[in-house]
């Protein structure tokens, strides 16, 4: 939520992070399984599409949504540490690398604690 409150100027309320991590991806998967689930024909006016068509364009739509899982579930196997508990590596996968980056280095360098600043630049 750091880049958040950089963008925006202020710290999002608890509805907004709740909103934007809990009930928009519930949203979205509640939706995929209701459409998965429909099975009444496809028409326009008189005209009833084929199901090659319907399939084909299944297919073109999991092309675009089934990379992100794909890419979680290889970040998760090939990245993380076995070290940590499941939900603590499970957090991580939602962590930019650039901030795992800098707080890594910042564990290195001896200071223990993150220095916030409010200007954009100073995060890269």
């Amino acid at each position: 939520m750091n880049d958040i409150r950089t963008n925006l100027g202020f710290e999002p309320n608890r509805f907004f992070r709740l909103a934007w991590s809990v009930l928009c991806p519930a949203i979205v998967i509640v939706l995929m399984i209701l459409s998965l689930t429909y099975s009444d024909e496809l028409k326009y006016g008189d005209y009833t599409f084929p199901s090659w068509s319907i399939i084909l364009g299944w297919c073109l739509n999991m092309c675009f949504i089934l990379p992100i899982p794909i890419v979680m579930l290889y970040a998760f196997i090939r990245y993380s540490d076995s070290r940590n508990s499941f939900k603590q590596r499970f957090r991580l996968l939602f962590v930019p690398d650039i901030t795992k980056r800098k707080i890594k280095q910042q564990i290195e360098n001896g200071s223990g604690s993150l220095m916030s600043s409010s200007s954009p630049i100073s995060h890269v």
